[in-house]
């Protein structure tokens, strides 16, 4: 399969905090994973870091640094954007007339309660970016509608495809096993999810709030059906897998030619739909799960060729990705008002995950601690330990 020509290119990967697995940490892992596949020496480069990202991006030998010494100009011939994230060490070489790297900037929500997804910086942005990159239509137009100044700049680079996904085709007969997989999963799925088992389907959960692992293709492939939203929407189109995509926004449940455009314009979140009652997402996916895999086999190649993170990328970059001379100036007054919001901005994005990090330790303990005890009752009133407790009042 033909790639992207970036042999021996230097990229440079930011991100605000690799810690959990989520959306734009994922992101980050898939897209240093597949430049490196295209020869590529990548180096990412955070604000804060900690498991279990940590331990994905060592499993995949893939350099992470928290040290702007490491970031320079000179070793780095694209500069891939997210939150935002600007090594003050690039920043300070943003001045020099030399030849720059290229830089993409990648927007993934145009959520109010994700304010580090917007172009905060965005007279900058439209300054030094080749592209902006946003994660969907809908996700453009509401950035763009707010910063306009980056229209000329902008292209939607969709959730990614991987090829581990691309390349796994699922054959789904019967609704058996079904995998919830949601850091917030509402009410009204769970109260389902429940009649679910009690009805005698294995109904799982993946997440935040139950589990958390990454999301694979082995692990998706387990189940008849996936109930999701967002970039594991992306992977059940891919591999053939059934998806019913609803969450704590709603949702439209399984695809059809009448919902897509509109699901796929707000990124697959679920946003735009009516909330269900439990009663009608059981009633939906016993009764529209045939049509649902009909559905996905007859669009699968669509699927793929639409979301596939080669495809998608050899679309978007240049042929040939060289260092550019500067065209641009940055006066010492804008240059101070960047330096200070990335100051303050790393300051919250450090705190916040200093203590999440704390919270998820402390849960992590109190999990075990609650394990031990229940495991030291069920000791204490089994048989065999009371036995052995006459036996020694006995011997004494």
């Amino acid at each position: 399969m033909e790639r992207p020509n970036l042999k021996n290119k230097k990229i440079l990967i930011t991100q605000s905090a690799l810690h959990f697995l989520a959306g734009s940490e994922i992101t980050t892992l898939e897209l240093a994973t597949f430049f490196k596949a295209c020869k590529a020496k990548v180096i990412v480069f955070t604000w804060f870091l900690d498991n279990p990202m940590k331990q994905e991006f060592e499993k995949k030998q893939i350099e992470v640094t928290m040290d702007e010494n490491d970031i320079r100009l000179t070793n780095t011939d694209i500069a891939w954007i997210h939150h935002q994230v600007i090594p003050k060490r690039l920043l300070d070489n943003l001045q020099k007339k030399t030849d720059k790297p290229t830089f993409y900037f990648f927007h993934m929500s145009p959520l109010d309660i994700l304010p580090i997804e917007h172009p905060y910086l965005c007279n900058l942005e439209s300054k030094i970016a080749s592209k902006s990159f946003f994660s969907s239509e809908g996700t453009k137009d509401s950035l763009i509608r707010l910063f306009p100044s980056l229209k000329e700049k902008a292209c939607v680079l969709e959730n990614l495809l991987p090829e581990d996904f691309y390349n796994y085709t699922h054959k789904p007969t019967v609704l058996k096993k079904i995998l919830i997989v949601s850091n917030h999963p509402p009410k009204e799925l769970q109260i389902a999810a429940s009649i679910l088992r009690q009805q005698g389907f294995l109904v799982d959960y993946l997440g935040q709030t139950s589990q958390e692992k990454l999301i694979t293709v082995e692990v998706l492939a387990q189940y008849d059906l996936v109930v999701t939203i967002g970039k594991t929407v992306i992977y059940c189109l891919g591999a053939n897998i059934p998806v019913y995509i609803y969450d704590h926004f709603g949702g439209p449940g399984f695809l059809s030619n009448k919902n897509f455009a509109k699901t796929r314009y707000r990124t697959f979140s679920g946003r735009g739909f009516r909330k269900k009652t439990p009663e009608q997402i059981i009633h939906d996916l016993k009764n529209n799960y045939q049509n649902a895999i009909i559905y996905q086999q007859n669009n699968l190649n669509c699927f793929r060729s639409f979301f596939s993170i080669n495809n998608q990328l050899i679309k978007l970059l240049p042929e040939q990705v060289n260092s550019h001379p500067i065209s641009y100036e940055i006066s010492d007054e804008q240059f101070n008002t960047v330096s200070a919001i990335l100051g303050l901005v790393n300051s919250k994005v450090t705190s916040e995950n200093l203590l999440l990090s704390t919270q998820h330790k402390n849960d992590l303990l109190k999990q075990k601690l609650e394990e031990t005890e229940k495991n030291y009752e069920n000791i204490v009133n089994s048989k065999r330990y009371k036995l052995i407790s006459k036996i020694a009042d006995l011997i004494h």
